[in-house]
């Protein structure tokens, strides 16, 4: 596995999940600003926004796993079980680009 490409891929997924971030907390500023008079509105602006608090909560999830994986990556540690000290599989990483764990022990915590 070619060290530059997943880190090419890790950066160019961090920055799509940027923009979208940037885009969904625009959104929250926007619809926090502007007070509805009808009830059935303001409850139709909570729901709103409680979809885009979740969307940016996972959002910032995903950002941590990639930065995790960048980190890991510049310690020469991507492939690694952080869990075991295995190696991780190419075709796991390929699957789950952010992943911390061999399958062995995914199965262990996982299961």
């Amino acid at each position: 596995m070619d060290k530059l490409t997943v880190e090419k891929n890790l950066l160019k997924q961090r920055s799509h999940l940027l923009n979208r971030m940037s885009a969904s907390s625009e959104k929250i500023h926007q619809r926090k600003g502007g007070k509805k008079t009808d009830f059935s509105e303001q409850a139709m602006e909570i729901d709103s926004l409680d979809a885009l608090f979740e969307i940016d909560n996972a959002s910032r999830h995903e950002l941590h796993k990639i930065n995790t994986a960048l980190n890991r990556l510049s310690h020469n540690e991507y492939n690694l079980c952080a869990y075991c000290g295995k190696t991780i599989s190419e075709q796991r990483l390929l699957a789950l680009p952010c992943t911390d764990s061999c399958s062995d022990c995914c199965s262990n915590d996982c299961a």
